[in-house]
């Protein structure tokens, strides 16, 4: 799509703009006053049906404790996220070569998703903005990296 006027071109320098949440991230592509979305993709929380997974201990008349695997569950979807994202950093590093690097990630997982960058990018980050930016419109975002 074609960026709005008032936003910034990208004429002389493009780049790459990395949005990420625990389980989702999109990547744009800004050049020449265009914004495509180049890459997505959303890691599916696994569903379980009552209280999967909950265990109560107890023994000799008295309740010891409870708990859940569902911190089993985070841990897996954490991992599947970062194997997603870094196929994809490989497929983009094999398409294009931004001048410019912008980071709209959460504060659980920016730091990850800024080290799993190849390294001639890491050197190319522009700009760093901490939230969950990953559902708002691509325009906003310009407008974030236009006000600093």
């Amino acid at each position: 799509m074609e960026i709005s006027s008032k936003l910034p071109q990208f004429t002389q320098k493009s780049a790459l703009i990395v949005v990420a949440s625990k389980q989702e991230a999109v990547f744009y592509w800004a050049s020449k006053g265009v914004l495509e979305r180049a890459r997505s993709f959303l890691i599916e929380k696994p569903r379980y049906s009552d209280r999967e997974g909950f265990f109560v201990r107890t023994g000799l008349g008295r309740f010891f404790g409870a708990g859940s695997s569902y911190e089993g569950v985070k841990k897996k979807v954490l991992q599947d996220f970062h194997k997603e994202y870094e196929e994809s950093i490989k497929e983009l590093s094999k398409r294009y070569n931004p001048d410019l690097v912008y980071f709209f990630a959460s504060p659980y997982v920016v730091n990850d998703v800024q080290e799993e960058l190849p390294p001639q990018w890491r050197g190319k980050i522009k700009d760093v903005f901490q939230g969950n930016y990953v559902k708002r419109h691509p325009f906003d975002l310009l407008k974030r990296i236009a006000e600093r």
